[in-house]
């Protein structure tokens, strides 16, 4: 099936990731992954999104964001094109691009798949052997540790998550219960976002997508079992 036009898909959750070119460690060194995420700051209030969760790797980000895909599509141009001239900035990292190429975006389900999108995302310096899970609540460049802490961020309030924002307040109950979360086994969710699926959601989803014209590669559910990480 063919993936539906980005033009044709408005509102909604979208985990959105890019990765350098030829896998280079572009993002390696404690000032560079500040200033990425300066920059993710920066540009995530100037095109008015919410981002829920964040990673940032040696070789790749990847944000959850909640928001209209074209100014999403800003927000990466901008953060990327403006990145790499402060990369090439330097004065000893040559020219050329610095990123694989155009951006992949999967819009998925806010109300069963966010949470998991953002497990997902947070551990992912977890999974690279970078922390261990205790070190999340101090990782500067990961969204866990304000949902960990309870401490706003500049780009993640942990208040206003779609799961939390009833509340009146994100407490220590609330904090623990994220914690857990977190230690809950995950496979799934590796092979779920891993994969080559254009949007992630249950069956009424999809058919609101296809109303939206075109045909989507769908991914529903549990994933299977034969499915590669």
């Amino acid at each position: 099936m063919g993936r539906l036009a980005r033009k044709q898909m408005s509102n909604g959750i979208y985990h959105v990731y890019n990765r350098s070119a030829n896998m280079a460690w572009i993002l390696d060194r404690d000032e560079l992954k500040d200033k990425f995420l300066e920059l993710m700051e920066r540009y995530a209030k100037r095109y008015s999104l919410n981002i829920y969760h964040y990673c940032i790797m040696s070789n790749h980000f990847h944000p959850a964001i909640d928001g209209r895909i074209t100014e999403i599509s800003r927000f990466i141009s901008g953060l990327c094109s403006h990145y790499s001239r402060y990369w090439h900035g330097q004065g000893k990292n040559g020219f050329g691009p610095i990123w694989q190429g155009r951006f992949k975006s999967v819009i998925v389900q806010k109300e069963k798949y966010l949470q998991r999108l953002g497990r997902y995302i947070e551990l992912n310096p977890v999974r690279a052997n970078i922390i261990k899970p205790e070190e999340l609540q101090t990782y500067r460049w990961c969204s866990a540790r304000f949902y960990l802490t309870g401490e706003p961020g500049c780009l993640v309030v942990p208040h206003r998550h779609p799961i939390f924002m009833d509340l009146q307040e994100y407490g220590a109950e609330e904090r623990k219960q994220y914690f857990d979360y977190l230690q809950i086994p995950y496979n799934e969710d590796i092979v779920l976002f891993r994969g080559s699926a254009s949007r992630i959601g249950d069956e009424n989803f999809l058919s609101r997508l296809i109303s939206l014209g075109g045909r989507v590669k769908l991914r529903a559910g549990r994933p299977s079992k034969q499915s590669g990480i």
